[in-house]
């Protein structure tokens, strides 16, 4: 693959300095066939280190003799590195930065990109994994000052804000997966604000359990911000108990993956992208999605072909993956009864998950994901709970199609009760049929709750919507019947 990508170097090269008398051609990519062999080469170098890779940029980028092509390379793979989803990627754009951009080696496209690129490398070269956590002191709700990272323990480090609203969705998966945690792991929930009042009253509603230790540093001479590339929330990290961090911009969900890895003496990662893939192959071939029989069918044949014939070992880790994967993917009504029955049926079960670690990793999962999916039953009376909220319904003579304030759950009867967030895309894309809705049936009423007005404003109200409902992903919508009852929920429109 190496010498592949040499050689287009060595050819691109004429091919762009002919180009370069004339205009620009009309393409955004002036070698797309470079570029999909630069992206085919990035994705094999998955799973190697950090200073593997490092080295492997270093020598492609070397390789170009033409200054140009040698900007193209180094720039498609500073983007490729810097967009990375995979955790960890993001210290091979820091290197390249350093190495190649911010010295004046290489150009990046656009003047503009350069400042951002110094922008990466301050708020991310001192917390790179692998790298010693940075000690800092934050003060505690006793006005004393403690370190961070607690040695001989794991850090888990979750930088929040009181007014961030995915971070009021995380908090609560944090706090349920701290309750089962290994005893050996710390929780450092630190406030990024400076609103003294505003954080202890989010710290005593939210971190009360006896592992978490509640932090902020309003004047900001701990340096946080910079050290650990704190510029948005939520941030969380692991760290290790001899102090190295071992995964940074992680989510509850990733969390619960890398203490399971680290806690399991086999070493086994659940929900690892291989395993999810097979599974991604394993459901489209059902053709109709994932279904209550479809997700009970795959159980049982795992069931089938691990614990029945004595492989216990193997029916753990394919079970525990699929709960990590439904957990992932499932986002309508049929996915989640099938994910409850399978819950009780193959998680919650005795005599197999009997490890400290399938605890942590597997069995608190299962409970969690099972509190929330029985939240408010189809059949149950909508919670009568008051919300600021927009009513929609079809406008007439009598009244206008539109009206903001003070709404009942239950007045959304009949029709949709719509728990969104306005920084979510697929909220975006929901919200834009509401018209249609309304439109098309004079009797339907949907019933829009903006997640993020009521976490800033009315946090009581958040609160209890919280109580009532799965919001862990939204939207969330909810379809109620003209006596007032859950109809369905989950709803997909």
């Amino acid at each position: 693959m190496k010498k592949i990508l040499i050689s287009l170097c060595l050819l691109v090269a004429p091919m762009l300095s002919f180009a370069q008398l004339g205009k620009k051609a009309a393409s955004t990519d002036p070698y797309p066939e470079l570029g999909a062999k630069l992206e085919e080469y990035w994705l094999a170098m998955r799973g190697d280190s950090a200073q593997i890779q490092n080295a492997e940029c270093d020598f492609l980028i070397s390789s170009c003799k033409d200054s140009l092509v040698m900007n193209y390379v180094a720039n498609k793979l500073y983007s490729l590195y810097k967009d990375s989803p995979v955790m960890g990627d993001e210290s091979v754009a820091v290197h390249l930065a350093k190495e190649w951009f911010i010295p004046g080696k290489v150009r990046m496209d656009n003047p503009l990109d350069l400042t951002a690129a110094k922008m990466l490398v301050m708020f991310n070269e001192n917390s790179l994994i692998g790298m010693d956590a940075p000690k800092i002191s934050l003060t505690g709700t006793d006005a004393e000052l403690y370190d961070i990272p607690v040695p001989g323990k794991f850090n888990v480090l979750y930088f929040y804000d009181t007014d961030c609203s995915t971070c009021r969705a995380e908090t609560v998966k944090l706090v349920s997966y701290a309750a089962s945690a290994p005893s050996d792991y710390i929780f450092n929930a630190v406030y990024t604000g400076s609103d003294e009042k505003a954080w202890r009253a989010y710290s005593e509603k939210n971190f009360s359990a006896t592992n978490f230790r509640n932090l902020y540093d309003p004047s900001l001479e701990s340096d946080f911000q910079r050290l650990y590339g704190v510029l948005g929330t939520p941030r969380m990290f692991l760290v290790s108990p001899d102090g190295v961090i071992l995964g940074r911009r992680l989510d509850t969900d990733a969390l619960r993956t890398l203490s399971a890895n680290i806690l399991s003496e086999s070493g086994y990662v659940y929900g690892s992208p291989e395993v999810m893939a097979m599974y991604d192959g394993l459901f489209a071939g059902y053709g109709n999605g994932m279904g209550k029989d479809e997700i009970l069918e795959v159980a049982d044949y795992i069931a089938s072909r691990t614990f029945g014939e004595g492989d216990i070992d193997n029916f753990r880790h394919l079970e525990g993956d699929l709960l990590y994967y439904l957990n992932a993917n499932c986002t309508d009504e049929q996915c989640k009864a099938g994910t409850l029955e399978f819950i009780d049926s193959f998680i919650l079960v005795d005599g197999v998950w009997t490890s400290p670690e399938d605890e942590a990793s597997v069995v608190s999962l299962g409970r969690m994901l099972k509190e929330l999916i029985q939240r408010t039953p189809a059949g149950s009376a909508v919670p009568d709970i008051q919300v600021h909220s927009t009513l929609r319904r079809k406008a007439c003579l009598f009244r206008r199609g539109s009206k903001e304030g003070i709404h009942s759950l239950n007045s959304a009867a009949p029709g949709y009760i719509i728990f969104y967030s306005k920084g979510c895309s697929s909220c975006k894309e929901m919200l834009s049929k509401v018209d249609g809705i309304v439109k098309a049936d004079r009797k339907v009423r949907v019933l829009l709750v903006d997640m993020d007005l009521l976490y800033e404003k009315y946090p009581e109200e958040a609160e209890a919507v919280l109580n009532s409902f799965d919001l862990s992903t939204l939207p969330f919508i909810l379809q109620a019947d003209s006596y007032g009852k859950v109809l369905h929920k989950y709803v997909q429109l």
